[in-house]
């Protein structure tokens, strides 16, 4: 059983099996599969 981390955490785990996938970063909770979608948007005008 691992300690389910805070939702307030940005970056994932260690322990999180990643993959990234261009902008997409998919994650694997055991057998449930969570697919997160990441848009980076910079701002040069700023």
């Amino acid at each position: 059983m691992r300690d389910s981390p805070p939702e307030s955490t940005i970056l994932y785990p260690s322990w999180l099996d990643s993959e990234y996938r261009g902008n997409t970063i998919y994650f694997s909770f055991d057998e449930k599969h969570i697919l997160i979608e990441i848009y980076f948007q910079f701002d040069s005008s700023n």
